[in-house]
Protein backbone atom coordinates (compact mmCIF):
# COMPACT_ATOMS: atom_id res chain seq x y z
CA UNK A 1 0.00 0.00 0.00
CA UNK A 2 1.10 3.37 -0.81
CA UNK A 3 1.76 6.04 1.95
CA UNK A 4 3.32 9.51 2.61
CA UNK A 5 4.55 11.18 5.52
CA UNK A 6 2.68 13.32 7.68
CA UNK A 7 4.17 16.37 6.16
CA UNK A 8 3.83 15.41 2.62
CA UNK A 9 0.34 15.30 2.99
CA UNK A 10 0.01 18.52 4.56
CA UNK A 11 2.20 20.26 1.72
CA UNK A 12 0.31 18.26 -0.68
CA UNK A 13 -2.94 19.69 0.36
CA UNK A 14 -1.21 23.43 0.12
CA UNK A 15 -1.22 23.99 3.89
CA UNK A 16 1.08 25.65 6.11
CA UNK A 17 2.21 24.55 9.11
CA UNK A 18 0.97 27.15 10.66
CA UNK A 19 -2.97 26.86 9.03
CA UNK A 20 -2.61 23.09 10.42
CA UNK A 21 -1.77 24.13 13.92
CA UNK A 22 -4.31 26.79 14.43
CA UNK A 23 -7.13 24.15 13.00
CA UNK A 24 -6.13 21.59 15.00
CA UNK A 25 -5.23 23.93 18.33
CA UNK A 26 -1.59 23.33 18.92
CA UNK A 27 1.28 25.20 19.02
CA UNK A 28 3.15 24.91 15.94
CA UNK A 29 6.33 22.96 17.52
CA UNK A 30 3.99 20.65 18.33
CA UNK A 31 2.70 19.84 14.71
CA UNK A 32 6.76 20.14 13.86
CA UNK A 33 7.28 17.20 16.20
CA UNK A 34 4.42 15.66 14.93
CA UNK A 35 5.69 15.99 11.36
CA UNK A 36 9.00 14.11 12.07
CA UNK A 37 7.53 11.30 13.94
CA UNK A 38 4.10 10.88 13.47
CA UNK A 39 3.55 7.97 16.27
CA UNK A 40 3.10 10.75 18.55
CA UNK A 41 -0.12 11.47 17.11
CA UNK A 42 -3.59 11.43 19.85
CA UNK A 43 -6.28 10.33 18.65
CA UNK A 44 -7.91 13.59 18.87
CA UNK A 45 -5.44 15.25 16.74
CA UNK A 46 -5.84 11.98 14.08
CA UNK A 47 -9.54 12.93 13.80
CA UNK A 48 -8.96 16.32 12.73
CA UNK A 49 -6.07 15.92 10.41
CA UNK A 50 -7.50 13.01 8.43
CA UNK A 51 -10.64 15.57 8.19
CA UNK A 52 -8.72 18.15 7.32
CA UNK A 53 -6.24 16.41 4.51
CA UNK A 54 -9.42 14.28 3.49
CA UNK A 55 -6.84 11.45 3.49
CA UNK A 56 -7.26 8.00 5.15
CA UNK A 57 -5.51 7.12 7.95
CA UNK A 58 -4.27 3.89 6.11
CA UNK A 59 -2.24 6.19 3.67
CA UNK A 60 -0.58 8.35 6.21
CA UNK A 61 3.07 6.67 7.13
CA UNK A 62 3.09 6.15 10.63
CA UNK A 63 6.27 6.57 12.35
CA UNK A 64 9.80 8.61 12.16
CA UNK A 65 10.06 10.69 9.10
CA UNK A 66 13.62 9.33 8.81
CA UNK A 67 12.41 6.16 8.37
CA UNK A 68 10.53 6.56 5.39
CA UNK A 69 13.07 6.56 3.15
CA UNK A 70 13.84 2.69 4.40
CA UNK A 71 10.08 2.18 4.69
CA UNK A 72 9.51 3.43 0.93
CA UNK A 73 12.38 1.22 -0.12
CA UNK A 74 11.22 -2.23 1.24
CA UNK A 75 7.70 -1.85 -0.66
Amino acid sequence: MFQITLRAARISCGLTQNEVALYCELPVCVLDELEKDSSLLTVRIIKKIIKLYKVPLCLIFIGLESDYAKYKSQK
